[in-house]
């Protein structure tokens, strides 16, 4: 697992190429449907995935339009949303869209493919660096078997592609801990300072991903750093400890300040106060230090060295964002064990899924065989080293799933492509049975490539293409250009919050949201309380981020009212009702409070119109005490008879 640089398989020029070629028609088969087929089965974005796009335009946006770099770094490191994830997987297809001069949803959609192709090269790369044969230096014919037909089914594998338009952030963790673990299997004994520095750097991407990212991860890099450090000389290795326990002190201790003093943040970008950083920012200091010493001064190079340095590379990364929301992230990862322990909080669809890699259904008995029968064989019989490589992620990703009452298949993506990678392997190593499980495997990747190409990716239960169909970006869009017009014929380009009401379909303000946005309306769009909601929530917190930048001339206190503000506090608003048909919505207002109906162009099964909602003093004295004739479904003026109170 660790070849002298001559054998490195990646080395050789010829094979790299033809490695290359064989990548690229791979990634090229994956790209050019890319287009078509997510802007067939895309979704508009609610729950999680709305959360994460519109972190993404938020970023977006402050590329575009913050042109101090202060102010971007302090956005930076003092981004907060309502789970405490770190920005990184928001930060680059944001910074990506600015310079391509700000992109939509759809252009969005496409820059997530990125975290696919890292994940597809990234598990050729593992595949021949671990089955290469140790005795001659040279890659058998099973080492490029094995990678070339795991990468093929990683790459077309449905539960990969079919997370590319929910922006959810398991997939850029799929991609990082693979980058992260080719960069440990190319030099697991950190032997050259240039491995410290890539390990460092793809570990703390890999971090700055999703907190939770680090399970997968902490067991190999325990386990390698321990062996280190227990074969490296004492002198060093008791130094390596005391900076390792300074280090671990000073984290410790700024994230101990940043909780008692939280740092001082202004709506709504989260500006942080530097004076309220002072212990990090004196602990990076020294780390910074150290880090140059060891990087630029002609010093002794060695393992416990190296091991130093990437810790410090990653910690310097990696330490300014989680010490400052320490407090958000504990409560964060307390809030996420009752939610997944909870049963009924979670509603897990089957059908809406696609099955796993080679399953009938997720974790059954073949599955638990054939994925436990190669964790034996790797760690009796496998490649030296790719136990810890490849085997501890993939019982990490075991435990994850076994400590959940609820079974949800994004849990398991960080760790699919390395069940792929070890099941292949297992399956190639029997002389007997290669070329048979060879040709099973090819024809399973083919099946599935021919699937991606001719676009059905997917297989669905009947009735998912309908739902499909009911959240597509084409089928919202009409409702939500009328709704934008109409509120612009009242209030102009000013910020307008309208409350909605979507009794059969729950959530329906994130998708309206995302796609208001994405089509430059200046909305907030917010829960109405109703008979299934007592309280109204606040508004996602990149909405006002993503208003602030847009509109630099607008009063943020207004703004700050407009996302947070309660129901029977909020300042004229409006109302969209999806669904009821002419009879009043329960609210907790009088019913004269609410204006005349503008009917809207409805959801496939929905009834959709608009109202104001006035003021008492807006009123007219013949009205007051008397609903109006429209807010009882008895007529359905035009958008220019609702121009006026």
């Amino acid at each position: 697992m660790n070849p002298s640089p001559q054998a490195d398989p990646l080395r050789r020029s010829g094979e790299v190429w033809g490695d290359a070629l064989l990548v690229a028609f791979i990634l090229a088969a994956l790209a050019f449907p890319a287009a078509t087929w997510a802007q067939r089965w895309m979704v508009s974005p609610e729950g999680d995935g709305a959360f994460h796009v519109l972190s993404i335009l938020a970023f977006q946006e402050l590329f575009l339009h913050e042109e101090e770099p202060i102010a971007v770094l302090q956005a930076i490191l003092g981004f907060t949303n309502a789970q405490a994830y770190p920005p990184l997987a928001y930060l680059i297809p944001g910074l990506l869209g600015a310079l391509m001069g700000g992109i939509g949803l759809q252009g969005q959609v496409l820059l997530q493919f990125i975290w696919v192709f890292l994940t597809v090269g990234a598990t050729f790369m593992l595949g021949r660096i671990l089955f290469e044969d140790s005795q001659t230096g040279r890659p058998e014919g099973k080492g490029r078997r094995v990678s070339l037909l795991a990468t093929m089914l990683v790459a077309f594998e449905p539960i990969m592609v079919v997370y590319v338009p929910e922006f959810l952030l398991e997939l850029p963790a799929t991609a990082m801990l693979m980058v992260t673990l080719v960069a440990l299997a190319r030099d697991p004994g950190l032997e050259r300072r240039s491995s410290a520095l890539v390990v460092g750097v793809a570990s703390a991407g890999f971090l700055l991903t999703k907190w939770s990212a680090g399970f997968f991860l902490a067991p190999t890099l325990l386990f390698l750093g321990g062996r280190i450090l227990r074969a490296g000389p004492r002198g060093q290795r008791q130094s390596a400890l005391v900076i390792l326990g300074l280090l671990t002190g000073t984290l410790m201790l700024s994230g101990l300040v940043a909780t008692v003093f939280p740092p001082c943040q202004t709506f709504p970008l989260e500006l942080v106060s530097w004076s309220s950083l002072l212990p990090l920012l004196a602990g990076l200091a020294c780390a910074l230090a150290s880090l140059t010493r060891l990087t630029i001064r002609h010093i002794s190079s060695g393992p416990v060295q190296n091991l130093l340095l990437g810790l410090l590379l990653a910690s310097f990364l990696v330490a300014p964002y989680f010490s400052i929301h320490t407090s958000e992230v504990v409560e964060s990862v307390v809030s996420h064990i009752r939610t997944t322990n909870n049963p009924g909080h979670m509603d897990y669809i089957e059908s809406f899924l696609p099955q796993p890699f080679l399953l009938g259904a997720a974790w059954g008995l073949p599955a638990a065989l054939l994925v436990g029968a190669s964790l034996v064989w790797l760690a009796a019989a496998g490649p030296r080293g790719s136990f810890v490589l490849i085997g501890l992620p993939v019982l990490t990703g075991v435990v994850v799933r076994q400590s959940m009452l609820l079974i949800d298949y994004r849990y398991i993506l960080p760790s699919l492509p390395l069940e792929i990678l070890m099941v292949v392997g297992c399956l190639q190593t029997p002389r007997r049975i290669r070329a048979l499980t060879a040709g099973f495997l090819l024809s399973l990747a083919l099946w599935k490539a021919l699937g991606w190409v001719a676009g059905c990716p997917v297989p669905v239960a009947p009735g998912h293409e309908d739902e499909i169909r009911a959240t597509h970006p084409e089928t919202i869009r009409p409702i939500v250009e009328a709704l934008g017009q109409a509120v612009a014929e009242y209030a102009g380009e000013a910020p307008q919050l309208v409350w909605v009401l979507a009794p059969n379909h729950p959530n329906f303000e994130h998708n309206l949201q995302v796609l208001a946005l994405d089509q430059g309306f200046p909305l907030v769009l917010r829960t109405a309380p109703g008979p299934d909601r007592a309280e109204s929530l606040s508004a996602w917190v990149s909405v006002p981020r993503i208003l602030a930048c847009r509109l630099p001339d607008i009063d943020l206190q207004a703004l700050h009212k407009l996302c947070a503000e309660p129901f029977e506090n909020s300042p004229e608003s409006w109302l969209l009702d999806l669904g009821h048909e002419g009879a009043p919505p329960k609210l907790p207002l009088p019913i004269p409070h609410l204006g005349p109906k503008i009917a809207l162009p409805a959801p496939l099964w929905q009834e959709a119109h608009l109202q104001r909602i006035l003021p008492s003093h807006a009123l007219p004295p013949s009205q007051k005490g008397h609903p109006p004739a429209s807010a009882t479904g008895t007529g359905t003026p035009s958008p220019g008879e609702n121009a006026t109170p």
